[in-house]
């Protein structure tokens, strides 16, 4: 659906709903990348609506990381529904169990071509996440998974290098030393490839964890591409309950520092929602005492003396 087919959407909603209800087309939020396309709220109730862009249109479990994040981030009441393109959810022999156990995952799908609908199930009291009480325990959960990725991303900023000082490559080849390429196996058959691009992103693992090197731009693409990878291979979802898969920190190395430091911030926060954690850049020797100290974090707390490398000097 392109953006002018959204806004004249979102127009129809409104005037359907009237001033009971608040429509907003492509949302922002301060822990999401990838927001759901529409967000309509009143009366006590909250609705996420979902519509597959070009990219996951050709590859269907890509729209997971979004869902994924929305159930984490949003309100646990957030109702999410599918506007499903035809042929979206497997409907012919060929697609896969995985992309047919997609409108398990959401609370409703709505036909494209029956996208009415949205208003009045927008309104109604009738659609329910099917499984509140368990949606509450794993994003408890995952509360504290998230405060371990935040606390090791602000303890790596305060080692971080001028950007001009540092070179990709080397970051690189020290994962390369350390960690396989590629994702776990167990996790490989997630179609993550079909966004890292040529040379933005690249994934390593140690056992279950995921490292992972990215470019560092203006706007923080590789970093808002490695928050979408964590989620889409991090968690199962399961009949919209996103499980995490792994006990380890996923981790991003970046090629250096990014010079807006306001989207960073903003970047590290969304990326702590996915339980990832965002390195030191510009010192390659630091990786392997990080991904220590993310061990160390989560066996138990961290004590001065486990960060007593990283504490400024006086």
């Amino acid at each position: 659906m392109r953006l002018t087919e959204k806004v004249r959407l979102g127009r129809e909603m409104r005037h359907s709903l009237g001033d009971r209800f608040l429509v907003v087309v492509r949302p922002s939020h301060p822990y999401l990348v990838a927001p759901p396309d529409f967000l309509i709220g009143g009366e006590g109730l909250l609705t996420a609506v979902f519509s597959p862009s070009a990219n996951e249109r050709r590859a269907p479990l890509l729209i997971r990381p979004r869902l994924v994040g929305a159930r984490l981030a949003l309100p646990e009441n957030t109702r999410c529904i599918l506007l499903s393109p035809r042929g979206f959810l497997g409907d012919t022999a060929d697609q896969s169990s995985g992309q047919q156990s997609l409108r398990y995952d959401f609370d409703a799908v709505v036909a494209e071509e029956s996208y009415r609908q949205l208003a009045e199930i927008a309104a109604s009291n009738d659609v329910r996440m099917t499984r509140p009480s368990e949606l509450e325990k794993v994003r408890l959960e995952n509360a504290a998974r998230s405060a371990i990725a935040l606390s090791l991303s602000e303890i790596a900023r305060s080692r971080d290098t001028e950007s001009s000082k540092i070179f990709g490559g080397s970051i690189k080849s020290h994962l390369s030393a350390i960690a396989a390429p590629g994702l776990p196996l167990r996790k490989a058959t997630r179609p993550t490839r079909a966004w890292w691009g040529p040379s933005r992103l690249r994934p390593f693992h140690r056992g279950d964890q995921i490292l992972m090197w990215a470019t560092s731009d203006a706007k923080g693409g590789g970093i808002a591409l490695a928050i979408r990878t964590a989620l889409l291979n991090e968690y199962q979802l399961d009949m919209g309950v996103p499980y995490v898969s792994s006990a380890t920190t996923p981790m991003l190395f970046l090629d250096r520092t990014p010079s807006d430091l306001e989207t960073l911030e903003a970047l590290i926060r969304a990326a702590s929602i996915a339980g990832l954690a965002i390195g030191p850049t510009g010192r390659p020797e630091l990786i392997e005492e990080f991904i220590h100290l993310g061990d160390v974090a989560h066996e138990r707390r961290l004590r001065r003396a486990d960060l007593q490398k990283w504490l400024p000097a006086r």
